[in-house]
């Protein structure tokens, strides 16, 4: 889990994009396709098998890069952590991201 102190932004799941060897090539290539920072959070397995990611999205406030990564979003289906089905995944009650 990545250890940063800042933890402004909002919590998305990308589904099946898992599992990431270097956290830092992936968050490097987000922000420059899209201009807007966002940060690996963690990977969760799913019962199935697959891994989906956990990201921090935070916009940074330049010009149309929330709405062109909001774009992409909608198109490959990540979506907000708070849309997550708990049965998909063997979750823990102590993980803070699902309190």
């Amino acid at each position: 889990m990545n250890k940063r102190s800042n933890t402004r932004g909002e919590l998305l799941v990308w589904p099946e994009v898992g599992p990431i060897d270097d956290h830092r090539d992936f968050e490097s290539f987000v922000s420059e396709r899209f201009g807007a920072r966002i940060e690996f959070v963690e990977e969760l397995v799913r019962r199935d098998g697959k891994v989906d990611v956990i990201i921090r999205f935070d916009p940074q406030g330049r010009d149309g890069s929330e709405i062109v990564f909001r774009m992409f979003c909608v198109s490959v289906g990540i979506y907000p952590i708070s849309m997550i089905s708990r049965t998909d995944y063997e979750i823990k009650s102590d993980r803070k991201n699902f309190k």
